[in-house]
């Protein structure tokens, strides 16, 4: 008997200290004599902070809703949908009012807003067949006539550009050290050599991190550059961003940056956008760019079938409104490029095997050439007049896709102009062809270099933005051609 109690007694005391040392285990593991250092209330905290985050969520939607509430009606939405056309709003006659109490949305209009062009119903007229079109292969053969440009003069703004990328195929740092330092230094000094020439810039990220190394000269010719409007800050982000899979508050984040930045360092607030490489275009931003000041965009990347559409009928240039807008206020004039791409051989006209030749990078011994095996020619006294004669026809073609006689012409692509020999080559080939169209008053053409803010003046003094069509809707999904979607 003895031996089996005291063999439960030393059993029991083996299970009682057993549980002692885990306990004291757990409580060095969970529960250390620092309580800063303690994760779990750490992690106690960090829940709190969420907590907070999400409450600021809520309120800022909250205020984004009262807002809304603000630019629309209040009154209750027919449920029944409601068919758009070009002046139209056709609504069922079995349409019922619902009470207010039983609608769920905040926002509710006293009428169904119309726009003259809803991209909703165009999506739903597109065929997408991918016609070959020719020359312009996603579009048509623009024919020219001469007789009607006898009587109208053309008025061409060549808006040279270097788009940026902070961050693509080299780092954001590569592309700095390598190229983009070269083009802003370039900047300075060439446009500085000719008051007519001018250059637009979009990225303040590249335009911050040179900022920082440049002497205080410098900086003071690059204000005069932008204060006689040789220079044109367009957009003002710290990047070109997404529109596409983005959240508003990065586009807002992003978009004050550049703007702060602009307003501390240069005291300079953008008034147009340049929109050219997000794959697809957002009315989200179209709003954003509005709400900040901005007057005018630029878009490119838009699906070929629907810039077709548009062409045809010259509704390229728009009043890009919001799909709850009754009243127009949120319109933004907005124009849409026509052609494939932002390059040279895609933005001076339909033929880019014509446009390609007027690409002075591509002359040979530059280091790259055209596709289309016809290379540009120096402009010279000689050939001055025919070359002048083709680039003169394609601007014509592509002025026939646009209300106006005013002609938006690119002059650049991707790290564009990071060598002080392309920037000769362009601007000194262009001159030449500008003062003999600008010396020929038969021609009926007027050209120059110029800014969005140039191409934009122009347009409205020949028609306001209200002489436009409004549209409605996104540019979703994106093809630039055949089946290639982005």
């Amino acid at each position: 008997m003895r031996v089996r109690k005291m063999s439960a007694l030393v059993g029991a005391a083996l299970i009682l200290g057993g549980c002692l040392v885990l306990y004291m285990m757990m409580d060095l593991a969970v529960f250390p004599s620092d309580v800063h250092d303690n994760k779990w209330v750490q992690f106690e905290g960090r829940l709190k902070q969420l907590e907070v985050d999400l409450h600021r969520h809520h309120e800022t939607v909250g205020k984004l809703k009262h807002t809304i509430k603000h630019l629309i009606s209040n009154s209750p939405i027919p449920n029944q949908y409601q068919q758009h056309s070009n002046h139209t709003v056709t609504v069922s006659s079995t349409t019922t009012i619902v009470p207010e109490s039983h609608v769920s949305c905040s926002s509710q209009f006293r009428t169904v807003p119309r726009t003259d062009i809803q991209m909703l119903d165009v999506y739903k007229e597109l065929k997408f067949d991918n016609i070959d079109g020719g020359a312009w292969k996603q579009g048509w053969n623009v024919e020219l006539s001469e007789q009607e440009w006898g009587k109208r003069k053309l008025r061409v703004f060549v808006v040279p550009h270097s788009h940026n990328d902070p961050g693509w195929i080299k780092t954001f740092e590569d592309y700095y050290h390598s190229q983009t330092r070269n083009i802003l230094n370039n900047m300075v000094s060439k446009l500085s050599e000719d008051p007519r020439r001018k250059f637009i810039w979009a990225e303040i990220s590249f335009f911050s991190l040179w900022w920082d190394e440049i002497p205080a000269e410098t900086k003071e010719q690059v204000k005069k550059l932008i204060s006689d409007g040789q220079l044109e800050i367009v957009t003002g982000g710290w990047v070109m961003n997404d529109e596409a899979s983005t959240h508003y508050f990065s586009m807002l984040l992003q978009m004050m940056e550049g703007h702060q930045w602009l307003l501390n360092q240069i005291e300079f607030k953008p008034r147009n956008s340049w929109s050219i490489d997000p794959f697809g275009q957002s009315p989200t931003m179209a709003y954003l760019l509005k709400r900040m000041g901005l007057e005018n965009l630029v878009i490119q990347r838009v699906h070929y079938s629907v810039k077709k559409y548009l062409a045809r009928n010259k509704n390229l240039e728009f009043r890009w409104r919001q799909l709850w807008d009754g009243d127009g206020s949120s319109d933004l004039f907005t124009h849409m490029m026509p052609f494939y791409s932002y390059d040279v051989p895609h933005t001076c006209g339909p033929d880019p095997k014509i446009c390609c030749q007027f690409d002075f990078r591509r002359l040979p011994g530059y280091g790259i050439s055209c596709p289309w095996k016809v290379p540009p020619q120096v402009i010279t006294k000689q050939n001055v007049a025919h070359r002048a004669g083709l680039l003169l026809e394609q601007y014509r073609k592509k002025a026939q896709l646009y209300q106006t006689n005013v002609v938006l012409a690119p002059l650049g692509d991707d790290f564009r102009y990071d060598h002080a020999s392309e920037w000769d080559a362009q601007y000194n080939n262009y001159q030449k062809i500008f003062d003999f169209w600008n010396s020929k008053p038969h021609l009926n053409v007027e050209a120059q270099f110029g800014t969005l803010k140039d191409y934009f003046n122009a347009v409205r003094e020949e028609s306001m933005p209200e002489g436009f069509l409004s549209l409605s809707g996104d540019f979703f999904t994106y093809a630039d051609r055949d089946d290639h979607y982005w």
